[in-house]
């Protein structure tokens, strides 16, 4: 097909598009209905499942906490979820969580008062701004309560829709200032609760120059150098390379893993045959096989051979910790000021004249989890390296991205293309009932399946930058997952959904592309109105229901022999990656913010969507989740901050539509709407940022003792090394029990052959 055939094609589709009135209504309804219908299931469904399986849904709760049990019945559970104080929240589950839901609530702030106002306001004067004398240039379907409706020359409702944008900027100024003194606030709460007082005065200190990582000398050439800060004392900790010893640790755990799956399957299977057939108690000793349930998957184990490797693993490991003054100093170390004021100094101070020499990072946290110490001592040459080779990684990713996200928005367009693209002519024998529906799930269907992949791959990415701290790679990541959303959900799916109808006229006259965007983008608003309850919709009924839990549970017989993996994965909260849930509830809010006034109907959905998921995290975070990385509020704050950005996109958008529709007045209030913001997001930089990432030098700091900050790597392995070969009692235990404690506490093995456990491992 030629370009005439195609400008042909598309101008007498997308024409046709445009002249039917209920086509984007009909596709509208379409999506909420079967997205609503699967949150109805799920909502049937949770309360029925709640109360008869508690290792899914009440997986992090415990009866020692401040936190009640979840009620039983269908609707009783909600009201006590919604209400449990603040307080209890971050003192049971951590800042961090308690600020996710604080940014589900702010967003419903957000949108619900702008509802409120603007839909009123604004969808009268959008659905009455076509009279007798435009109804040729009339819009259609859900486009009448749009901006895209306006007609030329209409000066007064252009003075409607720019007071509406500035009464929109104000108030999303108002709610980030408030936000922002509440986080400022709360996380210096965190940094000197008494819980934690080590935290906010201790820092690590990476990168050091070589010619002092030496025995005798590092500490002393540290503590010269870091008192001119402080006149008092200051900890020291060098960091030792304990990985030979965690390797062993690592191959000790996987030897017991191995071997308590292996006797338990033995074990289950002596225990279905009859006494005369059960082998005799000295054969133990020889090789014997197991098979797996997969063919080709078995394993062959020799018992004794295993027992005596783990215990020879262990008196080697036992031998390390013993002397840990052989293992090799890291370039790296951990210090302790006995004034936290002074901490937050020295992370703000250049320290050498070399760029890359004694970088200093906050320890929020001095869990020893909290720390990479595998990239401790990379070399920065190569930390940098990694993170060049990576960024460049996730930007061609993007770009490659783009193609297949925007094709999801052509498949809301099938009607147009049935007469441009072969693929697509199958379409034009569909009932127009079939293609209405087609129309308001596939695309959204299509862009959620690509968005659920991509994660997955930048987790892998960001996790090769070198970073020291998960604090630090939850930011990156959070950083680049935002920016790919951004980019691709907004600027691609609304170029995608109108350049169906964009490109034939710009086709005929190339000198009209202003005019012709101004008219036809407002009009990719309608895709987001059902992507926002779609995503809400479908994001709620996953969570609530978690399949994926229920898929572990059914496929445990093949992958979770043992009764020590059997009791994990039923009492092990699920881990939530506020790096990749973060973005998506901050990329809804930007699409709210930017389609506010040129489609005030997405507020109401943004609204819904909002309510919907406090609701549902709220429970998740409380029973469900926990959050394994610990920021001490610093996600919260790059999460509001990426709320300017969707301020901007509004802005600059509403000064392009004002400017093509040559309302001088409205585009002249929005310019001066642009500067505000800008000179407010400069006050947010310069002057609120450092109060937040840093403690001010007037903090009131109680008491002046200085306790010892411990590395707790050593504590750590020797608490693995007390881990017993939990099997019910046979004699395989007895066998095991010469080389490693074996222990049976609370096992047993019924007359069908299945291990039963009425408590967890003696070690854990």
């Amino acid at each position: 097909m030629d370009g005439l055939d195609w400008n042909r094609t598309l101008g007498h589709e997308a024409g046709k598009a445009q002249r039917d009135q209920n086509l984007s209504v009909q596709s509208f309804l379409v999506s909420l209905i079967v997205s609503a219908g699967i949150f109805v299931i799920a909502v049937i469904a949770f309360p029925l499942l709640k109360d008869r399986y508690p290792t899914i849904y009440k997986r992090s709760w415990s009866p020692g906490t401040s936190i009640p049990d979840l009620p039983s019945g269908p609707w009783a559970w909600i009201w006590p979820v919604a209400t449990i104080p603040d307080e209890t929240i971050i003192r049971e589950r951590g800042l961090d969580a308690f600020l996710l839901l604080r940014l589900l609530r702010t967003a419903f702030l957000i949108v619900s008062p702008l509802a409120l106002v603007l839909i009123p306001v604004l969808v009268p004067l959008n659905i009455t701004a076509t009279s007798h004398l435009h109804e040729l240039n009339a819009s259609t379907g859900l486009n009448r309560l749009s901006w895209s409706n306006l007609q030329a020359g209409q000066w007064s409702r252009y003075w409607g829709q720019v007071s509406a944008c500035v009464a929109v900027v104000l108030y999303i100024g108002l709610i980030l200032t408030q936000e922002l003194r509440l986080l400022r606030r709360l996380r210096r709460e965190a940094l000197l609760h008494p819980r934690s007082p080590s935290s906010a005065r201790s820092i690590l200190v990476t990168d050091i120059p070589p010619h002092w990582v030496q025995e005798g000398v590092l500490v002393d050439r540290l503590r010269d150098f870091f008192t001119r800060f402080h006149h008092g004392d200051v900890i020291i900790h060098p960091v030792r390379d304990y990985r030979s010893v965690t390797n062993k640790v690592a191959r000790r755990n996987q030897l017991a893993d191995l071997l308590e799956e292996s006797a338990t399957r033995q074990m289950e299977h002596d225990a279905r045959l009859n006494g005369s057939q059960r082998p005799h108690p000295s054969c133990f000793r020889r090789r014997w096989r197991w098979r797996s349930d997969i063919p080709g998957a078995g394993r062959r184990f020799d018992i004794a051979e295993d027992a005596r490797k783990i215990k020879a693993l262990t008196h080697e490991i036992e031998e390390a910790l013993e002397e840990p003054s052989r293992l090799p100093l890291l370039p790296c170390a951990v210090l302790q000021f006995s004034n936290p004021v002074t901490a937050h100094i020295v992370c703000q101070v250049v320290h050498t004249d070399h760029p890359f020499h004694l970088a200093v990072h906050r320890l929020d946290s001095i869990e020893d989890d909290q720390t990479l110490w595998s990239h401790a001592d990379d070399p920065w040459r190569e930390r940098l390296f990694n993170r060049i080779v990576t960024t460049v990684c996730i930007v061609i990713l993007s770009v490659f991205w783009i193609l297949p996200i925007s094709l999801t928005g052509f498949l809301s367009q099938l009607a147009a293309l049935s007469r441009g693209v072969p693929w697509a002519r199958g379409t034009t024998s569909l009932p127009p009932s079939l293609l209405v529906t087609l129309q308001g799930i596939l695309p959204q269907l299509a862009l959620t399946a690509l968005m659920n992949l991509f994660p997955s791959i930048l987790t892998v990415l960001v996790e090769r930058q070198a970073y020291v701290t998960r604090a630090e790679v939850e930011r990156s990541l959070q950083s680049h997952y935002f920016l790919f959303l951004y980019l691709q959900v907004f600027l691609v799916v609304s170029i995608a959904s109108a350049i169906t109808v964009v490109l034939p006229a710009l086709l005929d006259s190339p000198r009209s592309t202003p005019l012709v965007l101004a008219e036809n983008l407002p009009k990719a608003s309608n895709y987001f109105l059902s992507y926002l309850l779609l995503s809400a919709f479908t994001q709620c009924a996953a969570l609530l229901l978690r399949p994926w839990d229920w898929l572990s549970r059914w496929s445990w017989p093949w992958s979770n022999r043992s009764p020590r993996a059997r009791w994990k994965r039923e009492t092990t909260p699920a881990e939530a990656r506020l790096g990749l849930i973060v973005p998506v509830i901050t990329n809804l809010i930007c699409l709210a913010i930017i389609f506010s006034v040129i489609a005030p109907l997405i507020l109401a959905c943004a609204a819904i969507a909002f309510g919907l998921l406090w609701v549902t995290y709220r429970y998740l975070v409380l029973y469900v989740l926990v959050i394994p990385v610990n920021s001490s509020g610093l996600l919260h704050w790059r999460a509001l901050h990426q709320l300017f950005v969707g301020l901007y996109t509004f802005e600059l958008c509403q000064v392009g539509l004002f400017a093509l529709a040559s309302a001088d007045g409205p585009l002249l209030g929005m310019i001066l709407a642009v500067g505000g913001t800008a000179i407010f997001h400069y006050l947010v930089l310069s002057r609120i940022r450092p109060t937040i990432e840093y403690l001010p030098s007037d903090v009131n700091i109680s008491g002046g003792k200085m306790e010892d900050l411990k590395i707790t790597v050593s504590d750590r392995i020797k608490s693995s090394l007390s881990r017993a070969i939990w099997i019910p009692n046979s004699p395989i235990a007895d066998q095991i029990q010469i080389d490693v404690p074996v222990s049976s506490a609370g096992l047993s093995v019924d007359s069908l052959g299945f291990t039963r456990y009425e408590c967890g491992p003696p070690d854990m």
